[in-house]
């Protein structure tokens, strides 16, 4: 009984050693945009756990989302711009600028397989897009939020919803503009001078 034990103790031993764990870390991730499942060639977006973000490969800002990539191997920078709105990353480092702006991001980009990954989250709502993640299959929704984006001008703001219903001043002195007076689903956007900020 004790020889079968053991047998039994070295054979399951065995089978662990020869079975391919999978990091939690690269759990795939499905992206839906405005409804409609992405297929991005070769790569996925993934849920890192470790974190509990949803990295994203930058070829799906190019491909899909209409965002210019420009990535350089050798500095390990990657700049996403589109219009007035322009986001760099620097592969492994939690600083980041937008626009002129720097900020501080949750998790680093990362180059995995040749493909660098950013923080999806940070990099689409900046961009103009709203994220929902459905836990249970393991996916993302992207919607279009708005049709603004970061440093516009007031002119292309007016043109694009009209004029405001209401407009306030902040002690800072930004400009605040309400669309909307239902304030259970209204729209207010910051300008300072004669940009979104």
């Amino acid at each position: 009984m004790k020889t079968f034990k053991q047998i039994l103790l070295l054979l399951f031993s065995a089978v662990l050693l020869i079975t391919p764990f999978t990091s939690a870390t690269d759990e795939n991730t499905r992206i839906f945009l405005d409804g409609e499942e992405v297929s991005l060639s070769g790569v996925s977006a993934y849920l890192d756990t470790d974190i509990g973000m949803i990295m994203a490969p930058v070829s799906l800002f190019s491909s899909e989302l209409g965002i210019s990539v420009d990535y350089n191997e050798e500095s390990g920078t990657v700049i996403l711009s589109r219009e007035n709105t322009t986001v760099t990353f620097t592969v492994d480092d939690t600083e980041a600028q937008l626009n002129s702006r720097n900020v501080t991001l949750d998790a680093p980009p990362v180059l995995k397989d040749g493909e660098v990954y950013v923080p999806l989250r940070f990099a689409a709502e900046n961009f103009g897009y709203e994220l929902t993640w459905n836990s249970e299959e393991q996916s993302v929704d992207i919607t279009t939020a708005y049709d603004y984006e970061l440093g516009i001008t007031r002119e292309k703001l007016i043109e694009v919803y009209g004029e405001p219903s209401e407009t306030m001043t902040s002690e800072k002195g930004y400009e605040w503009q309400v669309y909307n007076t239902d304030y259970t689903d209204y729209l207010l956007v910051g300008l300072d001078g004669d940009r979104v900020v």
